[in-house]
């Protein structure tokens, strides 16, 4: 009897040591929001660097200061839209290369979505005066991306 005894004790040890390999192989895996988390944080990271650069123009649209983005990388950014830090979406006024001028001003809305091509630049209005901080997203690769900008 003590052969058969020990031999159950055998398989109750390999079946209780089986269990924690199990629970512990269990613990350590990413859970669906940690995995959703993970796709999150990728896709909001690119490959390609995005130099934006953004002013305040002592000059004002209808009232309200006027500030100016530029796309100084070398790829177009689609889809694109600025929030102030409370995150509110900002109206994007004038696309160009230069500066609107009276007329352009008077008659002038840009209808998204918007695309900013490589040296272009977007005029917007902000209640804020710089320094301030903004966020500019697009769409990239078929998903988001943002950026930090400081105002100056």
């Amino acid at each position: 009897m003590s052969s058969r005894g020990s031999q159950s004790g055998w398989r109750w040890g390999c079946i209780g040591l089986a269990l924690v390999g199990l629970l512990v192989w269990w613990t350590h895996q990413p859970s669906s929001a940690g995995k959703e988390a993970a796709r999150t944080k990728a896709a909001f990271e690119h490959t390609v660097p995005t130099r934006l650069h953004v002013a305040y123009t002592g000059k004002s649209w209808r009232g309200q200061p006027l500030y100016v983005l530029e796309n100084e990388s070398t790829q177009a950014l689609q889809n694109l839209q600025i929030f102030n830090w409370n995150n509110d979406p900002l109206p994007l006024l004038w696309v160009g290369s230069r500066p609107p001028n009276e007329y352009e001003q008077a008659n002038s809305t840009v209808q998204p979505p918007l695309t900013l091509a490589p040296g272009q630049q977007v005029w917007f209005e902000m209640s804020e005066r710089p320094p301030q901080k903004l966020t500019v997203m697009w769409l990239g690769d078929q998903h988001a991306i943002y950026e930090t900008v400081n105002v100056h």
